[in-house]
């Protein structure tokens, strides 16, 4: 069996909610053959080398090929008609995105639907989203959720995530929501599966739970929100609560942020600069995002180096975060200028 992973068009999505979802693109490993040989084959109707012809040579251009969507559509094509799963999820891609072939949505819907149905977990994944966002097929929400949790079921990162978003936001299970705890396990419990495959998003957002359930669990009031599900004046409990909490916060978004996601970074920096004062830890995870030129992680480098005596070099950051708009910045300078004279 060939092994299977994922490349990327980025596609915007809505569940009474907004968040960044993806149109994936299947992948299979060649054979190893060269382009001739791989030709041949598929001459001869083997789908897995017109797959492979499609894939590696008319749509990624291996070998020096020059990429011929037309070329790789077709092949595509030959493929998915004798039922190869990969053909025709990435054919559906080839008219939903209207390369090789004219754009048509339904046509799109109608070969992931194909594949979906034969358990391939990418094609579940873009029918969920075709009904999610009414492309290729009448928006249904009933049908997205159906899709998304049998793709989230077979082992798809992203789709999983999708269910944690869908427990965060739509049963409300926000930070201090009113959403039950059952719901809450099954928020983590999605996060959780996505995470531990690296999936990059679901890595910063279950970091991003765990860091914001400190506040809940240290603050009565919202806690009492949050269901009332400990006592706060159990000082020894929150505090043996908040320690894992801080742990599993810092663990996630570490593994986020080392791969550049910027959210983590500014939050990982917040957690080191609010909660621990441990400014040199907390400036180099907002470098990190500051040199991604986050105007939010540019203030508070500028202001850790202002308060570190570092004049210069926080000046320097609050002015670019400033210019970039940043009112927290312009205010930090004007405070400063202003007790400079």
């Amino acid at each position: 069996m060939k092994k299977q992973n994922i490349s990327f068009l980025s596609q915007g999505l809505t569940l009474a909610f907004i968040f960044a979802f993806f149109m994936p693109l299947t992948t299979i490993t060649l054979y190893g053959d060269d382009f001739q040989t791989t030709l041949e084959k598929a001459k001869s109707g083997d789908p897995s080398a017109q797959f492979d012809l499609a894939y590696d040579y008319y749509d990624k251009g291996k070998g020096g090929i020059i990429r011929n969507m037309k070329q790789a559509a077709k092949w595509y094509y030959k493929a998915a008609v004798q039922g190869h799963v990969a053909a025709q999820n990435n054919l559906g891609k080839c008219y939903y995105d209207g390369e090789g072939v004219p754009e048509d949505r339904e046509e799109a819907f109608n070969w992931f639907y194909k594949a979906a149905n034969q358990g391939d977990e990418v094609g579940q994944c873009n029918v969920a989203l075709c009904y999610e966002i009414g492309e290729g097929a009448v928006q249904n929400k009933t049908e997205a959720y159906k899709w998304y949790r049998k793709s989230a079921e077979n082992g798809y990162a992203k789709a999983q995530c999708w269910m944690g978003d869908y427990y965060c936001n739509v049963k409300k299970v926000y930070h201090y929501g009113s959403g039950s705890k059952e719901d809450e396990d099954e928020l983590l419990k999605w996060y959780n599966k996505a995470a531990e495959q690296g999936y990059v998003e679901a890595e910063y957002k279950l970091g991003s739970w765990y860091n914001k359930k400190i506040y809940i669990y240290s603050d009565s009031e919202l806690n009492l929100k949050y269901n009332g599900r400990i006592d706060v004046t159990d000082k020894s409990k929150v505090d043996e609560i908040n320690r894992k909490n801080l742990y599993f916060a810092k663990k996630w978004l570490r593994k986020a942020a080392v791969k550049g996601y910027i959210e983590a970074q500014k939050d990982l920096g917040f957690i080191y600069y609010n909660e621990e004062e441990n400014y040199n830890e907390a400036s180099k995870w907002y470098l990190k995002a500051a040199e991604q030129k986050d105007a939010e992680a540019q203030y508070y480098l500028g202001k850790i180096y202002y308060l570190q005596g570092k004049r210069n070099e926080g000046m320097i950051w609050l002015r670019r975060a400033a210019n970039q708009g940043d009112e927290d910045a312009r205010d930090y300078l004007h405070d400063i200028l202003t007790s400079d004279d």
